[in-house]
């Protein structure tokens, strides 16, 4: 059984008693929580990068455009929008809460990212593009933290 589906069986439990594994869904919520509040940190960082791109082009920045960077992340992430992924399962309420840590990670690495090239002063189509690259250069948190989830360059050196 994947962590995230223990972890959902738990809490509709209400029971670590009835999990099927009791310190794999502490575990599991640990992780899910950490991950979420990396989230909201890289989240702030893109926000206050974004408007410090639009300051230097002379622009104001409005709710629309941060809906913008979020809607680009999400349906880099998940195929869709988030109100049209809440939709497809029957959800509702906040997206993030229905994540799991893997889609959280990778919204993480992506919100960083798009802060970094936010500051190099990159138009939306240009880092668009370069994010969705990056995320399928083959993102996995296990790998060296260093590079964002990336191998370094010189990593067979």
């Amino acid at each position: 059984m994947r962590p995230f589906q223990n972890m959902l069986q738990c809490s509709e439990a209400n029971d670590s008693q009835r999990c099927l594994c009791p310190p794999l869904h502490t575990w599991s919520l640990n992780n899910w929580q950490a991950q979420r509040k990396a989230t909201k940190d890289h989240h702030t960082w893109m926000c206050h990068a974004l408007q410090q791109q639009r300051a230097r082009q002379g622009r104001g920045t409005f709710e629309y455009h941060y809906i913008n960077e979020l809607n680009m992340i999400n349906r880099l992430v998940l195929g869709m929008e988030s109100k049209q992924w809440l939709t497809a399962r029957g959800l509702a309420g906040e997206l993030r809460q229905h994540l799991t840590s893997y889609q959280l990670e990778q919204i993480t690495f992506l919100e960083r990212s798009n802060a970094i090239l936010l500051a190099a002063n990159m138009p939306f189509l240009e880092r668009k593009a370069s994010l969705a690259t990056l995320l399928a250069l083959g993102f996995d948190p296990k790998r060296d933290e260093r590079w964002g989830g990336l191998t370094s360059p010189d990593a067979g050196a």
